[in-house]
């Protein structure tokens, strides 16, 4: 059961560079070019800075085809 450990360990590192190449990727494909003042991808940033300055937030759930 022993060599298993290493192989799962190596599937899950596998899978996590898979997720950030897929990210990276889609922001490429949308061509977001997102303002400095923009939180993106941060919610609890956001909620934070919401929270500090006394502002609502604007959040927007994207589905890309």
């Amino acid at each position: 059961m022993r060599p298993i450990v290493p192989l799962l360990l190596l599937a899950l590192l596998a899978a996590s560079a898979s997720l950030l190449r897929a990210q990276t990727d889609l922001r490429d494909a949308l061509k977001d070019n997102v303002e400095s003042h923009w939180i993106y991808d941060d919610f609890q940033l956001a909620k934070a800075r919401a929270k500090e300055t006394g502002k609502p937030l604007l959040v927007l759930f994207r589905c890309v085809p």
